[in-house]
């Protein structure tokens, strides 16, 4: 699909104890495409098993000891993907916030942008599909009226069509190429073939041959893949929806009480174990910690679902992302980082969210499936009809 990759340094192995690399795809990727991906991946030296979930752009690879980051990302890059290590919860926190307060989006919600781009090439495509329509033999047949036959409105009818199918098309031969690179055919090889092989015979039958031409079938084919790809990213875009609110619980910052007493506002992600924090009526907590001094009332509804504010007092945990009631709290930080409950939360949500189904599995084979039965049945039917039907 749509491609915006950029040049970045390669990730050094951002692996789990248990030999686990998890990559985030700069890209957007069509979602039949995924099996060829794995399948390239599984090739490179080292790899034990590879898992593309499209949809969020993730891909989560198992290392064997002599495995490489470098080599994956190279391949990645051989086929025509970028990539680069997936953001911590805590520094995707620190983007989320930087971007709220420039009021831009964050760099990494590829989605968001990928959702303006198929926007807007569908109401392009679909400014220029109207005319096609009205200058199309066919359409005026059916509506009952007939415009003159003259050279100027076929040139018209040419120009609006390529406009159509270069612009509109991008985003599938794109996919196509990616999954051709990856060695498979997915639903972008079988929508290239169609669209560029419609049009071709289109404009042979306006200028080298008498025949009907296909350029609003070709027109609207296009459109109606713009709308379904458009529909699928703001679909996307909502089901991240609930991970980017969890991730905005976490306050940018906190007031750390120094060595002398006095109290400093710093940054939530520099916070160490150990470290003491004032927490006034109204702020959010922080960070996990243990009340050393204080009385409050916090809302936990975020984490057990009550309604009702939980009374702390000196001894009883807080959560980071909690709601401080009407008291002044000293918290002293107990776990940081990706060892947060709220962090915790996020990573669940988050692999449930990478997780591929099952069903998933499925579609993509039957879409390679579709696509090399359509193409060999059309290779047939042509071989048919050019050396037996003609003669």
């Amino acid at each position: 699909m749509e491609h915006h990759g950029h040049a970045e340094h390669l990730p050094t192995a951002p692996r789990s104890e248990e030999g686990k690399l998890i990559l985030q795809i700069h890209d957007f990727l069509p979602p039949d495409c995924s099996d060829g991906v794995e399948a390239r991946l599984l090739n490179v030296s080292g790899v034990r098993a590879a898992s593309l979930n499209p949809m969020t752009g993730i891909v989560t690879i198992t290392l064997a000891p002599e495995g490489s980051s470098e080599a994956v990302v190279q391949r990645l890059r051989e086929i025509g993907v970028e990539c680069g290590a997936r953001p911590s919860t805590v520094k995707t926190a620190e983007t989320e916030h930087r971007a709220h307060a420039t009021g831009r989006p964050a760099v990494h919600d590829h989605h968001a942008m990928m959702e303006q781009e198929m926007r807007r090439r569908f109401l392009v495509v679909l400014g220029l599909t109207m005319p096609v329509l009205i200058l199309s033999p066919t359409i005026q047949s059916w509506a009952g009226f007939r415009l003159p036959d003259l050279l100027g409105l076929n040139l018209v009818l040419v120009v609006l069509a390529s406009i159509i199918v270069l612009y509109g098309g991008v985003p599938f031969y794109r996919g196509a190429a990616t999954a051709l690179r990856a060695r498979t055919a997915d639903m972008d090889v079988l929508v290239s073939l169609a669209v560029l092989s419609g049009f071709l015979y289109s404009v042979a039958a306006t200028f080298l041959f008498v025949a009907p031409d296909f350029y609003w079938e070709v027109s609207t084919l296009v459109l109606f893949l713009l709308f379904g790809h458009w529909m699928e990213m703001r679909s996307v875009r909502g089901a991240s929806g609930a991970l980017r609110e969890l991730v905005k619980l976490i306050p940018p910052s906190a007031n750390r009480v120094k060595a002398d007493g006095s109290i400093e506002e710093v940054e939530t992600a520099l916070l160490a174990l150990g470290d003491i924090v004032v927490v006034r009526p109204g702020e959010k907590v922080p960070i996990d910690g243990v009340v050393l001094e204080g009385a409050s009332s916090v809302n936990e509804a975020f984490v057990t679902g009550e309604s009702k504010p939980v009374s702390k007092s000196p001894g009883d945990n807080v959560l980071g992302g909690t709601i401080n009631g009407e008291g002044v709290l000293r918290v002293r930080v107990t776990k940081t980082g990706e060892e947060t409950a709220l962090a915790q939360i996020v990573n669940l949500v988050r692999e449930a969210q990478e997780s591929k189904p099952r069903v998933q599995r499925l579609a993509d084979r039957a879409a390679t499936a579709l696509t090399l039965i359509a193409v060999s049945l059309g290779v047939v039917t042509f071989a048919y009809w050019f050396g037996v039907a003609r003669a």
